[in-house]
């Protein structure tokens, strides 16, 4: 981007980190909404952020208690609220705190429960919602909220609306606060909500959750499957992994295997899976089936990991999951042989999507998988 655009914005923003208020230190070039989100080059849409915030917006690096913090001060700021307490003990017989209270200027209560999420797994989901119900059986205020700064699939909407749970997600937050966002200054939230904003354009990510909408089940419209889920996992994790190859043999050329994702990663959470569970390649099968995959489908992949060849990890992406011989299949392969299958559905890729949308780490809901696996033994 020529020199003479960023000597313009440092002129018109007076030469200063636009998150931190940094002076004096070489400033870089930030794009508001990002061009993967329908962002452009032009003038309106840049600001300058010192190297440390640019690399922390990038990054998302920030607590649970930044965002609550953050949040406060937008209602604080707002003509609609008032009222504003944090932490406040909402039950002397159970040791409720409520994240944010608040009154609207219609006299109505609010009680808001903050995440610090990008996204959330149908598991994650279902125990805030529990936590938001627990809350309700010991109060009584008009609305209770639930709050995150990232996106969620009209399913978990549909659920959350279901048990009259209201959600502000980013889209959300960034309509609902425009203003107060534009004016509370914070060295990530301020950028991270800015951009955003839904707009008439689909990202990248919207439009592959509606080839997967579209994608019918069967094995009439397999390769259609087998293609679309190589295209979203190589936009959602390459780099850092390599490339997907495509049906790669072993050596017999009896165990064939959809996708191959050479990990030569050295840090994060890619280096741990290599290390910890000798995932030097990440074996991946699409099956486009119309009801849950079986044991059968998983001792195939199953018998395609070696040592010393792909390594010890897998995943099978499949439209509606495993079934119960499946899932004791899986156990069995990690106990006996410390085998890791993992079988992701489509809410799974639709939640990773949504997260990679949102700026946050798409791997996280395979973290959150293996979790869930290795603490239900």
């Amino acid at each position: 981007m020529p020199n003479n655009r960023k000597d313009r914005l440092s002129k018109q923003l007076g030469g200063e980190c636009q998150a931190c208020g940094s002076t004096g230190v070489p400033l870089e070039i930030h794009h508001i909404v990002p061009l993967s989100s329908g962002g452009t080059d032009d003038e309106s849409n840049l600001t300058l952020l010192c190297p440390n915030c640019n690399r922390t917006i990038a990054n998302r690096q920030f607590t649970e208690i930044e965002f609550n913090n953050y949040l406060s001060r937008i209602l604080d700021s707002s003509n609609a609220f008032h009222d504003i307490r944090m932490e406040e003990r909402l039950s002397s017989e159970k040791p409720f705190r409520a994240d944010i209270t608040a009154k609207s200027q219609d006299g109505k209560s609010w009680l808001i429960e903050c995440k610090n999420a990008s996204a959330f797994t149908p598991a994650r989901l279902h125990q805030a919602i529990n936590q938001i119900k627990a809350y309700k059986e010991a109060t009584s205020f008009d609305y209770y909220v639930l709050a995150f700064p990232g996106l969620l699939s009209e399913e978990q909407k549909a659920a959350l609306s279901s048990d009259q749970i209201v959600y502000w997600d980013a889209h959300e937050l960034a309509v609902r606060f425009q203003n107060e966002i534009r004016n509370t200054r914070h060295s990530i939230f301020q950028m991270l909500l800015s951009s955003m904003a839904p707009s008439p354009k689909k990202t990248t990510e919207e439009e592959f959750i509606e080839k997967l909408k579209r994608c019918q089940p069967g094995k009439d419209y397999w390769s259609d499957y087998q293609k679309l889920v190589g295209q979203i996992l190589e936009h959602l994790f390459c780099p850092p992994l390599e490339a997907p190859i495509s049906e790669s043999a072993d050596q017999d050329k009896i165990n064939r295997r959809d996708w191959i994702l050479p990990n030569y990663s050295d840090k994060g959470f890619w280096s741990f899976l290599r290390i910890k569970y000798l995932a030097d390649y990440i074996v991946v099968d699409a099956k486009n089936y119309k009801g849950a995959i079986s044991k059968n489908q998983v001792l195939q992949i199953a018998n395609y990991l070696k040592t010393h060849g792909a390594g010890m990890f897998a995943i099978i992406v499949t439209r509606a999951g495993a079934n119960k011989s499946a899932d004791l299949t899986i156990r069995e392969q990690w106990m006996a042989n410390k085998k890791m299958i993992l079988v992701l559905n489509d809410e799974d890729i639709k939640v990773m999507l949504l997260a990679k949308s949102a700026g946050g780490e798409p791997e996280k809901v395979i973290g959150q998988a293996i979790e869930r696996f290795r603490l239900s033994m």
